[in-house]
């Protein structure tokens, strides 16, 4: 097994495990059905909102996803994909792709919010 190979595995057996760091949150390709993944949710307090905005407040989150078409997502589209997630009170939110901070081999780390 090489070293890129690898990745994708301890991503999706230690990190993207439920039993350990993830939760199953709802992914729904544009266009798609909507599927059920598992990712690591880093949830973030409340941030403000762009500049010449109000100085509205919005929440975020930073999720890890496999780069995997079985268990997580291969490509995405910013504008159109939606993910369904709870938030830090257990409320269900329905949140947009902000911006993809990386991916590699093995996962897809995204900032989303709502």
């Amino acid at each position: 097994m090489s070293f890129k190979e690898g990745l994708l595995e301890d991503g999706k057996n230690v990190f993207l495990n439920d039993s350990e760091f993830s939760e199953e949150i709802t992914y729904i390709p544009s266009g798609q059905e909507a599927v059920s993944i598992n990712a690591v949710v880093v949830r973030i307090g409340l941030e403000p909102g762009v500049e010449n905005a109000s100085r509205s407040l919005r929440n975020q989150a930073e999720i890890y996803v496999a780069n995997d078409r079985a268990s997580g997502i291969t490509r995405l589209d910013k504008k159109d994909d939606r993910i369904i997630l709870n938030d830090s009170e257990g409320v269900q939110r329905n949140a947009r792709i902000n911006e993809v901070l990386s991916r590699d081999q093995g996962m897809w780390h995204l900032l989303i919010g709502w």
